[in-house]
C-alpha cells in the first residue's frame, strides 16, 4: 500500500517536473534557433586578389583520434600557399594545443580540388603533394594529402581559390601579395 503511494507520487509530482523540463528546454532551442542572427561571413574579410578569393577558411575534424579538431586558413600568397590552423581540443574547445603555420611553394602542390559529398552536404578541399613530405607536419596528413573541410558559406569562395590556383599554376605567374 505505501510503496504504490510513493509510485504514485513519483510519478505524479517528479515525471511531470521532468516532463515540464523537457518541454521547457525544447520551447527554448527552438526559440533559439528561429531567432538566430546570421553571423557576417568570413569571407567577407578575406582579401580579394582581382577577381578571385586568396584566402578560404576551415576546418579539420578527428586530429588524434577524435581528441583534438583544428580551424585554419589556406592562403595563396606570392609563390607560396600558406596552411595555417589552430589545434584545440574537441570537447570544450578551451584547450589550445598548438598554432601551426606550414608554407608550400606552389611548385610543391600538384593539385589542388575541391569535392562535395553526401550530395553537398559537405565540402572538402584535397592538396596534393608532388612529395610525401610536402605538408611536412600537418595534422590528418596521408600519402602527401591534405584534407580540409569547408564551410558551407565558404564554398564559392573556395571554387574562386582552386580556379586561381589553376590559373597560377598553368601560367607559372608570381601572384601579388594580398
Amino acid at each position: 500500500m505505501i510503496v504504490r503511494e510513493i509510485l504514485d507520487f513519483l510519478y505524479t509530482y517528479v515525471l511531470t517536473a521532468w516532463y515540464f523540463y523537457a518541454a521547457l528546454v525544447v520551447i527554448v532551442l527552438a526559440i533559439a534557433v528561429l531567432t538566430r542572427r546570421t553571423k557576417p561571413s568570413i569571407a567577407s574579410s578575406i582579401p580579394v586578389l582581382g577577381d578571385h578569393v586568396s584566402t578560404v577558411p576551415f576546418f579539420i575534424a578527428d586530429i588524434w583520434q577524435g581528441l583534438a579538431k583544428g580551424h585554419g586558413l589556406v592562403a595563396l600568397h606570392q609563390e607560396a600557399i600558406r596552411l595555417e590552423v589552430q589545434i584545440v581540443d574537441s570537447l570544450t574547445g578551451l584547450i589550445k594545443f598548438r598554432h601551426q603555420i606550414v608554407e608550400v611553394p606552389i611548385r610543391d602542390v600538384a593539385s589542388i580540388a575541391i569535392r562535395s559529398y553526401l550530395f553537398g552536404t559537405y565540402t572538402l578541399l584535397w592538396l596534393q603533394g608532388t612529395r610525401m613530405d610536402t605538408f611536412q607536419s600537418f595534422p590528418r596528413l596521408r600519402g602527401g594529402r591534405c584534407r580540409l573541410r569547408i564551410a558551407r558559406r565558404d564554398r564559392q569562395n573556395c571554387a574562386a581559390f582552386v580556379e586561381h590556383f589553376a590559373t597560377v599554376k598553368a601560367s607559372g605567374q608570381v601572384v601579388a601579395a594580398a
